[in-house]
């Protein structure tokens, strides 16, 4: 399996570009399983596109190996049929798997669509928990900021040069720790803003530990 990595970026927005988008395949399967028409699939994957789907052989990529057993259902029951799959790469990432029967004369055809769905979704209390994590996560590394600010201010003593650079390794740790913090919660604290801004309250109320991106960092 060689999928392709791209980056996260929500789709829709004003001035972005169609490769910006989050990715969607899509395949026409003859009654065989052999494919007829493919579009997209370079954009999710590095090997070459399937030439056809057979269920009773086992893929080395979870995506093909989704689709043939979709295919295989919706011949089987005659109807539309759908797989969800989570690949674990830099990211986790989920998909959709869609394979419609197609009427008309010719013989049996399939649809069959592959969508970028996103990563996976957090509720409303597992939300909670994550920016109650991120507030204690940022509890430490508040106070090594601290004590990386006051050995740079010289009030202990001048440094050596090569006690700088460590002191300054320290402080780059710092800040790619809460960097990491900070882009892993805001999801959350996003969606607590909405509700502080339409006057709500709840379990996202001001008494939330990330209501302010800043909190912990003095």
């Amino acid at each position: 399996m060689a999928l392709r990595l791209v980056k996260d970026r929500p789709a829709g927005r004003a001035g972005e570009s169609a490769a910006d988008r989050p990715h969607a395949v899509f395949f026409l399967i003859d009654g065989r399983g052999h494919v007829v028409e493919a579009a997209g699939w370079d954009r999710l994957s590095a090997d070459p596109a399937p030439s056809s789907f057979d269920a009773s052989a086992e893929a080395d990529n979870p995506i093909v190996q989704s689709i043939a057993e979709a295919i295989a259902d919706a011949r089987a029951a005659g109807v539309p049929a759908t797989r969800r799959i989570e690949i674990s790469l830099e990211k986790i990432r989920i998909y959709a798997v869609t394979a419609a029967p197609m009427p008309g004369r010719g013989g049996a055809r399939f649809a069959v669509t592959v969508a970028e769905a996103g990563g996976p979704q957090a509720g409303e209390e597992e939300g909670k928990v994550i920016r109650q994590l991120g507030h204690d996560l940022r509890t430490p590394l508040t106070s090594i900021s601290g004590a990386v600010e006051l050995l740079q201010s010289g009030r202990l003593g001048g440094l050596q040069p090569q006690q700088e650079r460590v002191v300054s390794l320290m402080e780059k740790g710092v800040e790619a720790m809460v960097r990491l913090i900070d882009e892993s919660t805001a999801p959350f604290r996003k969606e607590k803003d909405l509700l502080a801004a339409l006057g709500l309250e709840g379990p996202l109320g001001e008494d939330d530990p990330l209501a302010d991106p800043k909190k912990g960092r003095r």
